[in-house]
C-alpha cells in the first residue's frame, strides 16, 4: 500500500453554495488489481487541516498494522449519515425541508435499523422500505415524498464518494389521484370579507385573494414591502434584525421566499385602501399581519429556545380555526341572501385563495406571466395545481354542441 495523501479543498456541490471537503487518497490492491481508493473525512469549514492530517496519520498507521483493511473506506451507519446530511442541509435549506428530511430518516431507520451501513443499502432494501411504509397505512403521496427525500440524501452520499450507486434511484413511486383544484367564487370571498370580525381578517383575505401570496408570504410581509403609490406588493427575503416601537424592541425574523425569487405583484386600489386602514391600527409594528403583542410572544419564545423558532411554530395562533369559522358565517349569509337554506359550501383552506387567484388570472394572462406572479420555479407547477376550469366551462361546452345541432 502506498502512502495516504490528504487532498485539499475538494469541491462538493449540493444546492448552493459550493462546499469543500477533506479527502484521503491512496493506492492499494483489490482482487489483485492496483486500485485508487478515496474516503471523505469531513468538511473543511468544520475540520482544520491539522485535524485532517491527524486522521490521515491514524488511518495510515491502522492500515500498516493490519488493524483495518486497506481497500475499505469508512463505514457509516444509516442514522449517523442521515443526521450528518440534515446538519449540512440546514445551512442552505428551509426549515420545512429539514423537517421532511428528518421524517424520512426516521422511517428509514425504523425499517432498516440505525446501524445498517449506507454502503449495504441496496435496491431491494429500498423496495422493502416502500412496502413497509404502505403496510403502516401511509398515504401514497407521503410514501412518494419519503422516497424522494431519501433519494436526494443518497445522491449527496455519492457526491461525497461514500457510496457508488443510489439504491433509491429507479424505485417506482406509488401513484395517487390528484385532488380537484378547489377555488372560491367571487361572491363567497365577498361574503367572507363581510362577516370577517376584524379589519385584520378583511385585509388578510382580500390580499390573499387578489395577490396569490402564500400564507407564509403574507405573515412575513412588512409594511416596507408595500408600495402604496404604485399599488404593488413585493415578496422579498428578510434578514434577522430588530426594530423599536413605543420604546420596546421587537424582532424581524430571517425569512426567504419558497423558491428564493423576488417578485412584485400589482394589487387593486380597493385593497390598498384597506391596507392603509390596517396600518393606521398597527401600533408601530413593521409587520403587516404580526402585531406588537404577537411579536413580543415570539421574542419570548426565541429567548427560551436559543434564538430559534421550531419549524412547526405558528406565527399566528388559531389561524385555520378562525378561518373555518369565518367560512361558516359566510355560508350562512349566502344561504340567507340566496334563499337556499342548503347552500353548499365545501370547506376550503387559506391556500385555496391562492389557487383562486391563479385560476382567475389564467383567463387573462399568458402561462409564463402567471408563473412569475405565482413565484413558481416551473411552469408545470402552475399548470398542475393552480389552473382550475373556469365556472362557465360547462356552459361553453354545451352551447357549442347546441349550435352544431341547430346548424
Amino acid at each position: 500500500m502506498s502512502k495516504i495523501t490528504l487532498v485539499k479543498l475538494h469541491k462538493y456541490k449540493v444546492g448552493n453554495p459550493t462546499r469543500y471537503v477533506w479527502k484521503l487518497v491512496w493506492w492499494g490492491l483489490r482482487d489483485g488489481v492496483r486500485t485508487r481508493f478515496k474516503e471523505t473525512i469531513g468538511f473543511c469549514r468544520e475540520m482544520t487541516k491539522k485535524d485532517a492530517e491527524l486522521l490521515r496519520a491514524e488511518k495510515e498507521i491502522a492500515i500498516g498494522s493490519h488493524q483495518i483493511s486497506p481497500n475499505k473506506g469508512r463505514r457509516m451507519g444509516l442514522a449517523e449519515y442521515l443526521e450528518f446530511d440534515q446538519e449540512e442541509a440546514a445551512t442552505h435549506c428551509k426549515p420545512k425541508t429539514i423537517e421532511e428530511l428528518r421524517t424520512a430518516a426516521k422511517h428509514a431507520i425504523r425499517v432498516l435499523g440505525a446501524d445498517y451501513t449506507i454502503q449495504r443499502v441496496n435496491y431491494t432494501d429500498a423496495q422493502r422500505m416502500k412496502r413497509a411504509l404502505a403496510a403502516r397505512g401511509l398515504a401514497p403521496a407521503t410514501i412518494g415524498k419519503v422516497i424522494r427525500k431519501l433519494q436526494g440524501a443518497f445522491s449527496r452520499a455519492i457526491q461525497l464518494e461514500l457510496i457508488a450507486v443510489n439504491p433509491f434511484k429507479g424505485v417506482k413511486l406509488p401513484k395517487w389521484q390528484d385532488k380537484p383544484i378547489r377555488t372560491y367564487k367571487r361572491e363567497e370571498v365577498e361574503a367572507m370579507i363581510e362577516v370577517a370580525p376584524t379589519i385584520w381578517w378583511k385585509a388578510f383575505i382580500e390580499l390573499a385573494y387578489t395577490s396569490g401570496l402564500r400564507e407564509g408570504e403574507l405573515l412575513n410581509l412588512l409594511w416596507s414591502d408595500l408600495a402604496f403609490d404604485a399599488s404593488e406588493v413585493r415578496v422579498a427575503p428578510k434578514k434577522a434584525r430588530i426594530f423599536t416601537a413605543a420604546g420596546e424592541t421587537f424582532p424581524i425574523l430571517a425569512w426567504d421566499a419558497k423558491d428564493y425569487e423576488n417578485r412584485t405583484i400589482p394589487i387593486p386600489d380597493t385593497v390598498v385602501a384597506l391596507l392603509r386602514r390596517l396600518k393606521a391600527k398597527s401600533g408601530g409594528s413593521e409587520y403587516v399581519f404580526l402585531s406588537r403583542e404577537r411579536l413580543a410572544a415570539i421574542r419570548q419564545y426565541m429567548a427560551e429556545h436559543d434564538g430559534k423558532l421550531h419549524p412547526s411554530y405558528k406565527l399566528v395562533n388559531n389561524l385555520l380555526r378562525d378561518f373555518k369559522q369565518i367560512q361558516a358565517y359566510a355560508c350562512r349569509r349566502l344561504a340567507k341572501q340566496t334563499g337556499h337554506e342548503d347552500y353548499v359550501w365545501d370547506e376550503r383552506t387559506i391556500h385555496d385563495l391562492r389557487r383562486t387567484f391563479g385560476s382567475d388570472q389564467a383567463q387573462v394572462l399568458a402561462i409564463h406571466e402567471l408563473k412569475g406572479l405565482m413565484g413558481h420555479s416551473a411552469i408545470s407547477t402552475t399548470q398542475r395545481y393552480y389552473l382550475a376550469p373556469s365556472e362557465n366551462l360547462a356552459e361553453r361546452v354545451r352551447s357549442r354542441y347546441a349550435k352544431a345541432e341547430g346548424a
